[in-house]
């Protein structure tokens, strides 16, 4: 079940009124209590989730992660069943849960499609139910993989399309490393592992447009990611055994080396 909005306002007020629904279809909407947001960009979902409506909770899945193991990812079913025991937690309550989609972008398909078949259709108890328990889960520039559910009856997918977009973020991948080069939090923000890069997206503010990440679970899955309408993935040409993204830049600032975009990986091809 497919429907757009313009202005935040508007999605908000719908919010409003499917927590409230009530004649036909009263139980479909409330016996499936997810709700997919879709976004085409990053500012505007964290305005959707910095201003959204009151007596909705925070509910951060970079907590997820096992501290021991912070570039490990979470299985598909794993994240299903958190979300699914959010549905059925008591006393129940409204969540936002978020950063979803910047770690189910590199799913493999299957993983992903199976992800959202798993947590679409579950149930709350009977109490929650009367009390009309929601669940948003903002996905953003994912909207190719998610229009596999827009004809979908059982499932809710809200697709917000503002005026706010701000051109994709370039995503440089690295395998495991950023060469020691100093200064480079300067230009870019700077992921080391799955951990920061949810937490990166978990407080959503000051995130520069160009990003390196060297986390190498990130590495080995991100061609899974595509397509993607949040993301730029630099491409890059082989050299025998190396691998190069972008194109190798050195110049000087302050004296200092700086490297623009620098980035060699080792024999993957995506």
């Amino acid at each position: 079940m497919h429907k757009s909005f313009s202005t935040l306002e508007d999605l908000f007020s719908y919010i409003k009124e499917d927590k409230e629904w009530q004649g036909v279809n009263s139980g479909q909407h409330n016996r499936y209590p997810i709700r997919f947001v879709l976004f085409d960009n990053f500012a505007d979902f964290i305005e959707f989730v910095v201003n959204r409506p009151d007596g909705i909770f925070k509910y951060p899945l970079d907590s997820l992660l096992e501290r021991e193991y912070p570039d490990t990812f979470v299985t598909y079913s794993a994240l299903a069943q958190e979300i699914k025991s959010l549905v059925t937690r008591l006393p129940a309550n409204d969540f936002v849960v978020f950063p979803f989609s910047e770690m189910a972008r590199f799913y493999q398909p299957k993983e992903f499609e199976s992800l959202i078949k798993s947590i679409r259709l579950k149930q709350p108890p009977e109490d929650s139910q009367s009390e009309h328990i929601r669940l948003y889960i903002p996905i953003v520039g994912m909207q190719n993989k998610m229009s596999a559910f827009f004809g979908d009856n059982q499932t809710f997918v809200w697709e917000y399309k503002g005026h706010s977009y701000q051109g994709q973020y370039k995503l440089i991948i690295t395998d495991g490393t950023t060469f020691g080069v100093a200064g480079l939090e300067r230009d870019y923000s700077i992921v080391h592992d799955l951990a920061e890069w949810l937490k990166l997206w978990a407080k959503g503010e000051d995130v520069k447009t160009n990003i390196i990440c060297s986390s190498k679970t990130i590495f080995d899955n991100a061609h899974y990611a595509q397509p993607d309408n949040a993301f730029t993935y630099p491409k890059f040409n082989l050299f025998g055994d190396v691998s190069v993204v972008g194109q190798a830049v050195a110049g000087q600032s302050g004296g200092g080396c700086v490297l623009q975009i620098w980035i060699f990986l080792k024999g993957a091809s995506w």
